[in-house]
């Protein structure tokens, strides 16, 4: 049985809103909307890799993997996001999280 919505499910969206910011679109998004949603049951999760000349540093792509591990019982939360390299590296100013 499955269990409600919980925070795991804005850590994934995060995860998934990085990679369109990132890459201009959605993961799988050439396929249908079906088709997506048994991707990502079925497939590894997306990963932010290195692609039309764009580099992205490591801490962003763990970032991202951490956010997309499948098991949202494995997932960090916000609290934990917010002491990941990449967040302490580039939200210096407090006015840039809420």
């Amino acid at each position: 049985q499955q269990s409600g919505y919980d925070s795991s499910a804005d850590i994934w969206s995060l995860g998934i809103t990085i990679l369109e910011l990132a890459h201009g679109h959605a993961p799988f998004a050439k396929h249908s909307p079906l088709k997506v949603l048994l991707m990502t049951l079925q497939e590894p999760p997306p990963t932010l890799k290195d692609e039309g000349g764009k580099h992205f540093s490591r801490s962003l792509r763990e970032l991202v993997a951490c956010c997309l591990t499948k098991d949202p019982t494995k997932r960090p939360s916000a609290a934990k996001l917010l002491e990941h390299k990449f967040l302490k590296d580039h939200a210096k100013k407090k006015d840039y999280i809420a």
